[in-house]
């Protein structure tokens, strides 16, 4: 992962992959480097130095808003979908691997959404206008194809991929 360039880093104090890249840009382009810390400098790909919010302990909203959210997902095995699939079991036994597959899958799924958002964060400063305003998964993406070769081609299966899920949704 970190080897393509995309992996974000987290405390820069061990941050290889922190860089400084000026706050202005011309004409939407990435941004100018700078030699370091400095006026008119901001950092990139250190997701500490970009984004210290991040790291702060969350106030009392936030800390209410996450516990609504978890409680929300205590029904999420009530949900219609989720009745339909454990249906599908013919027998104790399937349906022992089909409930630990329904418990699985949201942490499959997740997981790269989080990991493009947090490269998003990272990355932000030092690309270009237009991948800045982008939401994450079009940014990252655009990055990627912008890199060629294997990034080119794992782009290209992610927006199949995100193709293929928005029209099984649609479907249903």
């Amino acid at each position: 992962g970190s080897y393509w360039g995309f992996v974000p880093q987290f405390s820069p104090a061990e941050c290889s992959s922190l860089r400084y890249v000026a706050n202005v840009t011309v004409d939407g382009l990435p941004p100018a480097a700078c030699n370091g810390p400095g006026e008119g400098c901001l950092p990139a790909g250190c997701l500490a130095a970009v984004r210290p919010e991040f790291f702060k302990y969350p106030g009392h909203h936030e800390q209410c808003s996450m516990v609504f959210f978890l409680l929300n997902m205590v029904a999420a095995p009530l949900q219609p979908h989720m009745i339909q699939r454990t249906y599908i079991a013919g027998s104790d036994r399937d349906l022992k691997v089909v409930m630990l597959a329904m418990l699985v899958a949201p942490f499959l799924a997740q997981t790269p959404g989080i990991i493009i958002g947090l490269t998003k964060a990272a990355y932000e400063p030092e690309w270009g206008m237009a991948d800045q305003e982008a939401t994450a998964f079009a940014a990252v993406s655009s990055q990627m194809l912008a890199n060629g070769g294997f990034q080119y081609l794992l782009a290209t299966v992610l927006s199949c991929s995100a193709l293929a899920a928005i029209m099984s949704t649609a479907d249903s």
